[in-house]
């Protein structure tokens, strides 16, 4: 995935610096729910535009659960290839979009004890107390509506600003957990988790970005 990113990211340099005279092209640099992106946008006429953009970022957060010798750790990471279509209806900069995204977003979790246990006369070592990792990804394939403000291939504009305000149906996750020690029974949860998370198949995607016409 690094190697995705350096590759995708020295492509954009590389239009940048070697298509000075290419006419109805732009790229764009923007940061929103999706992370950190890079577009690379076309003019198709003067009331559409196709871009095509990598979006990526990773979170880890960690933390003790209150009251229970237990710490989780869990990781997000992003990563999006968008190919959209934006449709200006008028003379200005709002416009209509709709598109497809291929979906590598995905969840990690680590659940291990704190503490050792203790029952009876005999103690537990956190090794035998075992762990639980989970996993949980999504539909590659995710269709995208939206709509939004700017237009980077506006005539005689070299640089300029655009808002993206959409959505796309990702379908429930998927989870898988596995478990190891005293507490592997815990993994057998995950298609409970699943089931209460069903309803979850939207994810918001917007973002702001600075625009420049090559």
């Amino acid at each position: 995935m690094r190697m995705l990113r350096i590759l995708l990211v020295s492509i954009f340099i590389f239009v940048l610096s070697t298509s000075c005279f290419a006419r109805g092209i732009g790229l764009s640099a923007r940061i929103g729910t999706p992370g950190i992106g890079f577009e690379a946008i076309k003019s198709i006429n003067s009331k559409f535009n196709a871009r095509v953009g990598y979006n990526f970022f990773d979170f880890t957060y960690s933390s003790d659960l209150e009251g229970k010798d237990v710490k989780y750790e869990a990781t997000l990471e992003l990563s999006t290839i968008a190919a959209i279509v934006d449709w200006y209806p008028g003379e200005g900069g709002f416009h209509l979009s709709g598109g497809a995204v291929i979906n590598n977003n995905k969840g990690k979790l680590h659940v291990i004890p704190t503490e050792t246990v203790t029952a009876g006369s005999r103690t537990y070592s956190l090794e035998t107390i075992g762990y639980v990792d989970g996993n949980a990804t999504f539909d590659k394939m995710a269709p995208y509506v939206g709509l939004g403000w700017g237009n980077p291939l506006a005539v005689d504009k070299r640089f300029g600003f655009m808002f993206d305000m959409g959505m796309i149906y990702q379908n429930s996750l998927h989870l898988t957990m596995d478990g190891h020690g005293m507490i592997a029974g815990t993994a057998e949860q995950a298609p409970d988790i699943e089931e209460k998370l069903e309803g979850v198949k939207v994810l918001a995607f917007i973002s702001i970005g600075l625009t420049f016409q090559i």
